[in-house]
C-alpha cells in the first residue's frame, strides 16, 4: 500500500538509527510492525487470570482420547 505521510526530521533520525533500517520505507515499516505485535502481547497479557485453563495432565489426557 502506498502512502504519503510527513514524518518530522528528528523523528526519522530516531526512528532509522534505532530500526538500523536501510531505507525509509523499512524503518517505517519495521515499526509499524513492531508497535502491532507489542500491542498484540499486550492484549494477551490482558487476559491474564480471565482464562481457565485445564492444567491437570489427566484431564487433558482425557480430553485428548475424546476428540481424537
Amino acid at each position: 500500500m502506498r502512502a504519503t505521510i510527513t514524518i518530522q526530521d528528528d523523528a526519522m533520525k530516531d526512528l532509522a538509527r534505532f530500526t538500523k533500517g536501510r531505507t525509509k520505507t523499512a524503518a517505517v515499516n519495521y515499526a509499524i510492525r513492531d508497535w502491532v505485535r507489542l500491542k498484540k502481547m499486550q492484549e494477551i497479557k490482558s487476559l491474564c487470570g480471565k482464562i481457565d485453563i485445564a492444567d491437570d495432565l489427566e484431564t487433558l489426557r482425557a480430553l485428548e482420547t475424546l476428540e481424537g
